[in-house]
């Protein structure tokens, strides 16, 4: 007498059913990973958030410095002690320090808005 899996359980080596036990376990288990995954992220949002202001206070600097040197350049330039170079590479570097510092604010504002979703306060 040969045994031969019941056709209800299986149709060639597809299980057509899982025990009950193994897939309540699953859902468990992935509960338990989005459960992790929120936690980890209310933990992280105000990290962020601060990270982002130092960035910005950073940049504000970089930017406060470059018009500074913009300044001199210009100065130097009319005082004819310095060429046209000097003056647009001052130029360039105060147009990229005011760049990053409206992407430092953006970056901000989305880690602002990052953190109000994980608080839940976002509307």
């Amino acid at each position: 007498m040969s045994h031969c899996p019941p056709v209800a359980r299986t149709i060639g080596t597809v299980p057509l059913r899982r025990p009950i036990s193994r897939v309540s376990r699953q859902g468990s288990n992935k509960l338990g990973e989005a459960e992790e995954n929120v936690v980890r992220g209310v933990r992280l949002a105000p990290v962020a958030v601060g990270t982002a202001f130092k960035r910005v206070a950073r940049t504000r600097q970089l930017l406060k410095h470059a018009s500074g040197a913009l300044d001199l350049a210009r100065a130097r330039h009319k005082a004819g002690s310095s060429s046209v170079v000097e003056l647009s590479d001052a130029q360039v570097n105060q147009t990229n320090a005011a760049l990053a510092l409206a992407n430092a604010e953006y970056d901000a504002r989305i880690q602002m808005a990052v953190l109000d979703f994980q608080a839940g306060s976002l509307r």
